[in-house]
């Protein structure tokens, strides 16, 4: 009894050990947050196959999506400036006929004819299994100018891509036998056997972020260097990079780095085919359930959870602020007045000038249009409120509104600030909201015809399928589908296609920007790095149209020749399969109506954004024969500069305020600051104060004043009191000859005589009559 206990558990030890070995072994075997060897993840990635079934699924699914694409057409032959020439059908059927080395290079090829759109809007997402996934290398980079403006920018190793750098460079010596630390702060001279700037721009040249190449080159030295997130990129066909340090050549080893944990290939290669969340697996239950639409809806993690570099940058006569006013760095600083919160930070960069004195500037960052906390839309207004408050307070001259990496979010919200910072313009701009179109497919026919009689759905105002979810120019809401059907006829890309008339979203803009404190364009620099997109674009488009600011850009290419793009992937509005999905299944829930023409759902829990709706410049009357979106224009910003300092915000406003075109004012300004308004507590007391202040020195001004007219009656009664009491007499003198100059015949004379003098006067004239008598009487 004794032995075979022991057998059993040697039985069962060897089977632990066993299993542990054939784990160790699984290139699919790995924990979330440890770093992965470049082999095993590739070996891990090559084990699903790419099956013949699942690919047709997919590639039918994408085109069935596609056909409520705004731009499907437009980007067979988009013209200048940008010039792309994408044909997504005949590309996806392509793909479909291609047998691929695996089912993660399957679903890269649609990565790649996505991202050749240059649209972040439109993207493929791979299965969870796959997007879960990093591709990294050991270290992030900073460019910096060349002293010789004519040569390529300085390339050098910035530090470790993880906040933990000690841990990182133990680990990743583990792992390769590299360690990385001594070569922080090191120039890169080439990479890859090319100049590392030029290598740094041939990277970024196909990159997805925007049609803009500085754009692409911003996000490419920010983020895809130093990471390649696979839910939308691939792997490098190499395990390693060779850098050129010192004019010392080293090999340098990618990684890979996931946050899931992975149990064996079996169960990897069942979650690439039927998906980690098995809830997009099933129909929708929307019992007792609203249909809630997202404006402009972000799914990809890389726009919502951005590193946060700081780019600056460079272009003008002079090389710095320094050469207009003799400013220098250590006079200059960045006070954070109020800290992010609801994706909003207020600053103020305070700097003193040799002759002028000390001047303040606010700057608005806005993080993102995104209301990613529970304040919602309040605590986006209320931060911008706040920060308006501290400006009229302190009399601040000049705002800077900095947009640099914002990926948008709502665009009911991007129209809300803009017309809150704008508020003084808005009986002037016209149409207030965006035009706006979808391009016509069997779906969007059935979707919108269906709910047009179904007299639940055309009165259910929450979903846009609905006529009377959108608005006329006139601000009138429709009450026909008349606004989709029959629509319009383009010719985009050599193909006429049809399209719906123009409409125009309902949006509250009775936000009220209580100070009126609003500032023109000599006051205000729009900042961005062209990573400015969707709604962020939409509201720096209606800026740059109407002109109400300077502009200025930073990074990008080193070609100070070539203008910059403002903004990337205005789009219009972002939907995605899912949106469709939850469409079909709401339709049959609340209003008994089945589709027809819906697209199957995809096979694994993979996904696909694209642009939905598309809008028109809003400056421009978009009625014409073939009017252009806003998506292929370029909008070049007025002023561009090109030094790369992620950390350095002191340094990006030192640089930035030099193109406010006026002579900088000190604060407090000069003139007399706005009426404040009722509803401002802060700003009534402080009106309060002011009037009690003037109330008292008004009293005190008449008290002084009839003290003094007191005292002057006085010393005048004692005056008068000791004089030789003085008399004024009158008489009428009638004007026997003529008239007097009033005409009346008598006019007013005065005499002043002391009394005394008239008694002895009288006196005297007594003595005189008297002695006249006595010799009239003595001569008789």
């Amino acid at each position: 009894m004794i032995q075979s206990t022991n057998l059993f558990q040697l039985f069962c030890f060897v089977s632990i050990v066993l299993f542990l070995f054939v784990s160790s072994q699984d290139d699919c075997t790995y924990r979330s947050y440890t770093l992965i060897k470049y082999d095993q993840l590739k070996s891990c990635l090559s084990s699903v196959e790419d099956d013949d079934l699942n690919r047709e699924k997919v590639v039918n699914t994408t085109l069935g999506v596609l056909e409520q694409y705004a731009f499907l057409e437009t980007n067979r032959d988009s013209g200048s400036p940008f010039n792309i020439q994408v044909d997504l059908r005949a590309e996806l059927l392509k793909i479909n006929a291609t047998k691929h080395d695996s089912d993660f290079e399957m679903h890269n090829s649609i990565n790649k004819l996505l991202s050749s759109l240059h649209d972040p809007h439109t993207m493929y997402i791979k299965p969870y299994c796959y997007s879960l996934l990093y591709i990294m290398n050991p270290f992030t980079i900073k460019v910096t100018p060349n002293e010789i403006t004519t040569l390529n920018p300085i390339v050098t190793i910035s530090g470790s891509n993880f906040n933990n750098s000690s841990v990182f460079v133990s680990e990743y010596l583990k792992l390769t036998g590299i360690d990385v630390e001594p070569y922080f702060g090191k120039q890169i001279q080439e990479i890859d056997g090319m100049d590392a700037w030029d290598y740094i721009v041939q990277e970024a040249t196909p990159n997805w972020i925007s049609k803009d190449l500085s754009a692409r080159i911003n996000e490419y030295i920010t983020h895809d260097f130093s990471a390649i997130p696979l839910a939308y990129g691939g792997i490098p066909s190499s395990s390693t990079f060779k850098l050129k340090i010192e004019d010392k050549e080293i090999d340098f080893e990618y990684f890979g780095f996931s946050v899931h944990n992975q149990t064996n290939t079996t169960h990897f290669r069942e979650e690439c085919y039927s998906g980690i969340k098995s809830y997009n697996k099933k129909k929708r239950n929307f019992k007792n359930t609203n249909l809630k639409l997202e404006q402009d809806r972000v799914k990809y993690p890389h726009l919502e959870k951005r590193k946060l570099h700081n780019l600056i940058s460079e272009n003008s006569p002079f090389n710095s602020i320094i050469e207009k006013t003799g400013i220098s760095e250590e006079e200059s600083k960045i006070n954070i007045i109020y800290p992010k919160e609801s994706e909003i930070e207020f600053s103020v960069y305070t700097t003193t000038y040799p002759v002028i004195g000390t001047v303040d500037y606010g700057i608005i960052r806005i993080y993102s249009f995104s209301l990613q906390d529970e304040a919602g839309y309040e605590g986006f207004k209320n931060m911008i409120e706040k920060s308006y408050d501290y400006m009229y307070e302190n009399c601040i001259r000049y705002l800077i509104l900095d947009l640099r990496d914002n990926g948008g979010g709502s665009i009911d919200l991007g129209y809300q600030l803009f017309y809150y910072i704008f508020e003084n313009q808005k009986e002037k701009l016209t149409p207030k909201i965006g035009n706006y179109d979808l391009i016509h497919s069997k779906l969007h026919d059935e979707l919108f015809e269906k709910c047009a009689d179904n007299d639940k759905c055309y009165n259910d105002k929450s979903i846009p399928t609905t006529p009377k979810y959108w608005y006329d120019k006139d601000e009138n809401q429709f009450e026909t589908i008349d606004w989709y059907s029959p629509g319009k006829k383009y010719s985009r890309g050599g193909v006429e296609q049809s399209y719906s008339n123009l409409f125009h979203e309902n949006v509250d803009l009775s936000w009220e920007n209580k100070n009126k404190l609003f500032f023109d364009q000599e006051h205000l620099i729009l900042l961005s790095d062209g990573i400015c997109g969707s709604t962020c674009a939409v509201f720096s488009s209606k800026i740059f149209q109407n002109n109400l600011a300077n502009t200025v850009t930073i990074g990008g290419d080193a070609d100070m020749k070539n203008k910059a793009s403002l903004i990337s992937f205005p789009g219009g509005q972002v939907f995605d399969n899912d949106i469709f999905q939850l469409f079909e299944s709401y339709y049959l829930y609340h209003y008994d109506i089945t589709l027809e023409n819906m697209f199957d759902e995809y096979p694994s829990d993979q996904s696909l954004s694209f642009t939905w709706r598309e809008i028109y410049p809003m400056d421009k009357d978009p009625t014409g024969e073939n009017p252009t979106p806003t998506e292929f224009i370029f909008y070049p910003s007025d002023h561009r500069i090109n030094t790369w300092d992620f950390d350095n915000d002191e340094l990006i406003m030192n640089k930035t305020v030099y193109y406010f075109p006026m002579e900088p004012i000190p604060s407090p300004c000069p003139y007399p600051s706005p009426s404040p308004s009722p509803t401002n507590e802060k700003i009534i007391a402080k009106s309060k104060q002011v009037k009690s202040m003037e109330f008292k020195l008004f009293v005190s001004a008449i008290v002084l004043i009839a003290l003094i007219v007191f005292v002057v009656v006085i010393v005048w009664g004692l005056k008068y009191n000791h004089n030789s009491k003085m008399k004024t007499t009158h008489q009428l003198v009638f004007d026997i000859d003529e008239e007097n100059e009033d005409g009346f015949g008598f006019e007013l004379e005065s005499s002043s005589d002391n009394f005394e003098n008239q008694e002895e006067k009288i006196l005297n004239k007594k003595t005189t009559n008297k002695q006249n008598q006595l010799l009239d009487e003595e001569n008789k």
